[in-house]
Parts: structure tokens; C-alpha cells; sequence
């Protein structure tokens, strides 16, 4: 009797992460010009292309959202980080609770991501090539035989 082929998982959270640090410039770019929305999009949209290309299109349909909540927190952030700078007298101001907040956005989206996201179950390959077949059998002395045949 055939068996089905046993399911295998294959992680690629590793492109998950290459493409957050291939984004990671464009996204400090935006954050300094919030008008250049253009440099928003590689962080946006190179997480669910990978996991289009993984052929897992619900999966890239939550991480864009996913991402999209965190660009939006990161902008908040730093909106917030700009009106507390001008309401300030100090010669050198560092929001350190907004870069922190967007920093933590932007890690857990890239971490979820990359550890629970990122990988996809399939049958495994080759499977169909060596069904085993056994044969049974008696000699003409008597004795028993068994032989194990595939087609390859």
C-alpha cells in the first residue's frame, strides 16, 4: 500500500532578516524626512516579497500588515520626537523615548517575522521516485523469500 510523503518545514527567516537590514538605511532616511515616504517602502514591502517568493501569500498578506502597524508607530514616534525638540532649549536634543519606541517596533515586527512567519510546510521531494514494493515468495526446494524493488 503507498504512503504519503512525509511533511517537511523549511525555515528562511535568515532572507527575512537580510531584507530588514538591506531596508534599514532607507527607513533611518524616512525618519529624518518623513515627506519622502518613497524610503518607507523597501521596509514595507521586501518582508512580504520574500514570503510571496516562498510561495506563502497569506503569510506575506499579514506581514505587511504587520509592518505597516509598525511603520505607523515608528512615524508617531518621531512626530512626537520632533514636537518635543522644538519645545526645548537644550543645544543638542535626543528623544531617546521616541527612538526607543520606534526601535521597538521595528525589531519585534522584524523578529516575529523572521522566527514565526517565515516558513512553510511541504511534501517532501522525491518521495514518488522509490516506492518500495515487496515480493514474497517459496522456492522450489521450499524455502521462503523476500526481496524489497523500486523504479526509479
Amino acid at each position: 500500500m503507498p504512503t504519503d510523503a512525509p511533511l517537511v518545514t523549511d525555515h528562511y527567516g535568515w532572507w527575512i532578516i537580510g531584507a530588514d537590514l538591506v531596508s534599514l538605511y532607507p527607513l533611518t532616511q524616512w525618519m529624518v524626512d518623513a515627506d519622502k515616504f518613497y524610503f518607507a517602502m523597501p521596509t514595507l514591502f521586501l518582508g512580504p516579497i520574500v514570503h510571496a517568493a516562498h510561495g506563502e501569500i497569506p503569510t506575506a498578506a499579514g506581514s505587511l500588515l504587520m509592518r505597516g502597524a509598525a511603520l505607523g508607530v515608528t512615524y508617531l514616534a518621531f512626530e512626537s520626537a520632533k514636537s518635543e525638540c522644538a519645545n526645548t532649549d537644550e543645544f543638542v536634543c535626543v528623544p531617546v523615548g521616541s527612538i526607543m519606541l520606534a526601535t521597538l517596533a521595528y525589531v519585534s515586527a522584524t523578529a516575529i517575522d523572521a522566527t514565526f512567519l517565515a516558513k512553510r510546510t511541504r511534501r517532501a521531494e522525491g518521495w514518488d521516485r522509490l516506492p518500495v514494493q515487496p515480493s514474497f515468495g517459496m522456492a522450489a526446494d521450499g524455502r521462503k523469500w523476500l526481496t524489497f524493488g523500486g523504479t526509479f
